[in-house]
C-alpha cells in the first residue's frame, strides 16, 4: 500500500503538467476595442514554462502577417504571455500600419476542449504608437487518426416460424360421465379448465439513448485584474440607492489614459484624464449591494506613475480621493449600500 501511494505521488504531478500541454497549433480570431473581428493563429512550441511561437493574422484575402513571438506560462494560475517580436512576412495595405500584439491569456480544459482566453495590447513596429487594445480567443486544433471502415455484416433474414396452437380434446363416454358424478366439484372444474395449451412470445425492443451534451459557457476575467495587485483606497458605506464616479486628471494634463471595472466587467475602457471629469452613474439593485470599482492604468502618460482624483457622490456627501495607479498595481474603492 505504501509503494502505491509512493507511486502515486510521483506521477500525480506529471499528468497534471502534461494535461497542460501547449505545444500546438491554436485557431480563433481577435477583436478590437472598436469591435472589428480578424482571424488569428498562434503555432507555440512549448519547452517548460518558457514558450516559442509564431503568429499569423488574416485581414483579408490577400492581406495577412506572421511574426515571431515568445513568451511564457505559468501552469499553477493557468496564465499564458505571449509577445509579438519582429514580422517574418508582411503584406498590408499601403494606408495601414503594421502593429505586433502582447497575449495575455488564461488556458482552460473543459472536457478536452483547450481553450487560450484573454486581452491584448498592441504597438506599432516602431514601438512609439498604441494601437489599441481587444480580446483574444483561440482553440486548439485536435487531430485524430483515420481508422480502417468497419465491414458491416450481410443483413440475415430472420425467418418467423409460427408455432401451431395445439387444441387438446378430451372425449368422454358414457361410462367417464356416469362415474364424474361421484367426484367433488373442484375435481370436475381441474379436469375441464385444461383443454387448451397457448405458447406465446413476447419481444422487447431496445432504443439507443445519447445523453446531450452540455456546452460549459467559457467565460475570462481580464489580464490587468489577474496579474496586477489590487490596492484598496476606501470603503464606503452609503444609505442611498444612487450614487455616482467622477475621474478628474489630479495635476498636469500628461495625456493619461485610464479603464475602470465595476464588479469585474468594463465600463470605461481606456479614457484620457483631463479637468473636464469622466462621469458614470451606478445604482443598487436585483440584489446588488456592493460595487467593486477598480482604477486601471492603460498607459503611464508623459510622467509617470498614472494619477487621477476620483469623487464619489450619493444623495448627501461627496468623498475625493488621489490615486496612483501602474502596470503592477490597480487602485480599488468599494460602495456599500447600508440603508
Amino acid at each position: 500500500m505504501y509503494r502505491l501511494l509512493l507511486i502515486i505521488l510521483m506521477f500525480g504531478p506529471i499528468t497534471a503538467i502534461q494535461s497542460q500541454n501547449l505545444s500546438g497549433k491554436w485557431v480563433g480570431y481577435f477583436t478590437t476595442s472598436a469591435g472589428v473581428t480578424y482571424p488569428y493563429e498562434i503555432t507555440i512550441q512549448a519547452m517548460g514554462n518558457t514558450i516559442k511561437a509564431t503568429t499569423l493574422t488574416k485581414f483579408s484575402y490577400n492581406s495577412s502577417a506572421t511574426a515571431i513571438a515568445n513568451g511564457y506560462f505559468t501552469a499553477q494560475a493557468k496564465l499564458v504571455s505571449i509577445k509579438e517580436s519582429k514580422f517574418e512576412h508582411l503584406q498590408i495595405a499601403a494606408n495601414a500600419q503594421a502593429c505586433l500584439m502582447s497575449n495575455y491569456l488564461y488556458y482552460n480544459n473543459a472536457n478536452g476542449r483547450e481553450t487560450l482566453q484573454g486581452t491584448y495590447m498592441s504597438n506599432n513596429y516602431s514601438g512609439s504608437k498604441d494601437c489599441g487594445t481587444g480580446t483574444v480567443v483561440l482553440v486548439k486544433e485536435m487531430f485524430f487518426v483515420k481508422a480502417k471502415p468497419i465491414r458491416k455484416p450481410k443483413p440475415v433474414n430472420k425467418v418467423t416460424v409460427q408455432k401451431p396452437i395445439v387444441k387438446t380434446i378430451v372425449k368422454k363416454d358414457s361410462t367417464e360421465i356416469a362415474s364424474s358424478t361421484t367426484k367433488a366439484p373442484e375435481e370436475i372444474q381441474n379436469t375441464t379448465v385444461q383443454t387448451n395449451t397457448v405458447m406465446i412470445l413476447d419481444t422487447i425492443k431496445t432504443q439507443e439513448y445519447k445523453l446531450p451534451v452540455k456546452k460549459e459557457k467559457i467565460g475570462f476575467m481580464p489580464w490587468v485584474l489577474i496579474s496586477r495587485a489590487d490596492k484598496l483606497v476606501q470603503e464606503i458605506n452609503t444609505n442611498s440607492k444612487n450614487f455616482s464616479i467622477e475621474l478628474y486628471d489630479n495635476g498636469t494634463i500628461d495625456n493619461d489614459s485610464i479603464t475602470v471595472y465595476d464588479n469585474k466587467k468594463m465600463i470605461l475602457d481606456r479614457m484620457r484624464l483631463t479637468y473636464t471629469p469622466i462621469r458614470v452613474d451606478l445604482e443598487f439593485n436585483n440584489g446588488i449591494t456592493e460595487h467593486e470599482i477598480i482604477v486601471v492604468a492603460h498607459n503611464l502618460g508623459i510622467v509617470p506613475p498614472n494619477t487621477a482624483l476620483l469623487v464619489v457622490k450619493d444623495k448627501t456627501t461627496k468623498e475625493e480621493f488621489f490615486i496612483n495607479t501602474n502596470f503592477q498595481t490597480n487602485a480599488k474603492i468599494i460602495v456599500r449600500y447600508s440603508p
